[in-house]
């Protein structure tokens, strides 16, 4: 599925490349993210498996830092990672960012 097709509340398959939405990791043996386009942070970070309480409803799971995958980012390696899109376009972080620029 492309991501352009992706909506709230869709689980997929992380693959390495650039992320386009914001995602929660619901499942993962080893996740590695460069976060560097979005914080300047210059090490990948390691993602965990989020609560699955905390998925109900995708439109109030909140993105916490070490369990989400932000559009913008790049995923360098992962195993058996899926995730769930919380946002898309321009209600990603990366948008929001762009909005608060413009």
């Amino acid at each position: 599925i492309p991501q352009s097709n992706l909506v709230p509340g869709d689980i997929v398959q992380v693959q390495p490349g650039v992320v386009y939405t914001d995602m929660v990791v619901t499942e993962s043996e080893g996740l590695l993210v460069d976060e560097s386009a979005l914080t300047g942070e210059s090490n990948p970070v390691a993602k965990n498996v989020v609560d699955p309480a905390a998925t109900a409803n995708p439109s109030t799971t909140a993105i916490g830092k070490k369990h989400s995958i932000l559009a913008g980012t790049t995923v360098l390696e992962q195993e058996n990672t899926l995730a769930m899109v919380v946002a898309t376009g321009s209600f990603t972080s990366k948008g929001e960012l762009l909005r608060d620029v413009f």
